[in-house]
């Protein structure tokens, strides 16, 4: 299975869909309320600003895996997923102050926090409405867990720990992109028990591994592969695996101490810095430790579908998928 060529034809097909039902809505708002109708363009300006449509996608995955039919519904589903993607982004950017998302000005910065924050709402608003009844209840856990690990991510408390970094990965990453979207495909398909069980186990194991490697990717990366400035997590202050064990090691108890005047600074991290937390990160054995943990989580996300009796190309998907996160550079 070529699995770009896939998510690109889906993504061609999807990104009409999610326009044309946009259009209908700004359009409607517009009958409503002139100026109403300003919050579907901006809605319509972040999905055409980019996007790679992967929980959409593996709603459409799991549903064509048990042998879906009606593709409608399945669509419906997806079109939700993206616009309550939406609503998250949007006001993501408001509590990080973002001025950018997709290379595009935030709704926050052009519109103000009191519309930013009811454009969010509407996005919602919209994902609720079409989302099929029989996917409801995973659907609606799913922002559950979502804001749950937002919640836990933007707590100001002292440190963080292994367990509390997981957790927030499992509730933000595993759960809201691959767990619950494959889950929400198969309901929509009449999967039994056993399968959505093993779409839980695969996404939630898969879905901290892609996590990991992304954070791993944010310091120890490169630039022009990434797309975006390397050791900006840094800066941000950011709750990762990394660095939470790398606080388990109280060695180098000087060089930590350097390390923690500029860890969420907010200032650009000068190259000597990065360099800095690369070392620590090397002799603590905190990289060594997550690319390891990673590799592990692949390896039983990949146990979870292999024998499952689902459809051989969607299979073949899921297995590809769980070789591609732990080597991907991007």
């Amino acid at each position: 299975m070529n699995v770009k060529k896939n998510v690109f034809e889906f993504k061609k097909i999807f990104d009409f869909k999610l326009e044309r039902f946009l259009l209908k809505k700004e359009s409607q708002a517009k009958k409503l309320a002139p100026g109403y109708s300003q919050a579907i363009a901006e809605i319509r300006r972040l999905n055409r600003a980019g996007g790679k449509r992967l929980r959409p996608f593996f709603i459409w995955t799991g549903f064509k895996a048990c042998q879906g039919r009606n593709d409608n519904l399945a669509w419906q589903a997806c079109l939700s997923m993206e616009l309550d993607e939406a609503f998250a982004l949007l006001h993501d950017d408001i509590m990080d102050n973002a001025r950018l998302r997709r290379g595009k000005l935030t709704c926050y910065q052009k519109l103000g926090l009191n519309k930013a924050i009811l454009v969010g709402d509407v996005a919602l608003a919209l994902a609720e409405e079409i989302i099929p009844q029989k996917a409801k209840p995973y659907f609606d856990l799913m922002n559950f867990e979502l804001i749950g690990g937002q919640y836990l991510d933007v707590s100001r408390d002292k440190g963080f720990n292994e367990s509390k970094v997981t957790k927030i990965m499992e509730l933000k990453t595993a759960m809201y992109t691959i767990a619950r979207p494959l889950q929400i495909g198969g309901a929509l398909a009449g999967a039994d028990k056993k399968t959505l069980d093993a779409f839980y186990s695969y996404g939630k194991n898969l879905g901290i591994a892609f996590q990991i490697q992304d954070d791993i990717l944010g310091i120890f990366g490169d630039k022009e592969t990434l797309g975006k400035p390397v050791g900006s997590d840094i800066a941000e202050g950011k709750k990762t695996l990394l660095m939470a064990r790398r606080l388990k090691d109280q060695r180098h108890k000087l060089k930590i101490k350097d390390f923690f005047d500029f860890f969420g600074s907010g200032s650009k991290i000068t190259k000597q810095q990065l360099k800095l937390t690369r070392n620590l990160l090397k002799e603590s054995g905190a990289l060594k430790y997550c690319q390891q943990k990673a590799v592990y989580l692949a390896k039983l996300a990949k146990k979870a579908v292999v024998k499952l009796k689902i459809r051989q190309t969607e299979k073949e998907f899921l297995l590809q998928i769980g070789d591609y996160v732990i080597t991907r550079n991007n």
